[in-house]
């Protein structure tokens, strides 16, 4: 990946970071022209720092909830939340965000 390629990955992943409901990131995903092509190095990047691999995490939830594929969402929102969990509590709003994500997920299912 060249450095424009990680910078604009980098750039998606704050936003991620700042959102609290999957309508607005389904809304980014829309704005990706290069959806598949970011997803796959998505899934292959190595990150150092917890926050940015739980991030990374989300969003790769993210889209397999945007394309039905729940239980793949289901994967990889719960390894977020295992992130989470570990460095900033059961008792952050991080934590009570992620709940509600995963609670969403389950719905879309009818669970």
């Amino acid at each position: 990946m060249n450095k424009n390629g990680f910078y604009y990955i980098r750039n998606i992943l704050n936003d991620i970071k700042y959102s609290y409901d999957d309508f607005y990131l389904v809304s980014l995903l829309n704005q990706l022209s290069k959806y598949n092509e970011i997803f796959k190095l998505l899934e292959n990047i190595n990150t150092s720092e917890n926050e940015d691999q739980s991030l990374k995490f989300k969003f790769i939830g993210s889209v397999y909830n945007n394309q039905g594929k729940y239980d793949e969402a289901l994967k990889y929102y719960f390894k977020s939340l295992e992130i989470i969990e570990a460095f900033l509590g059961n008792n952050h709003p991080n934590t009570g965000t992620s709940y509600n994500i995963i609670g969403s997920v389950y719905n879309n299912q009818g669970k």
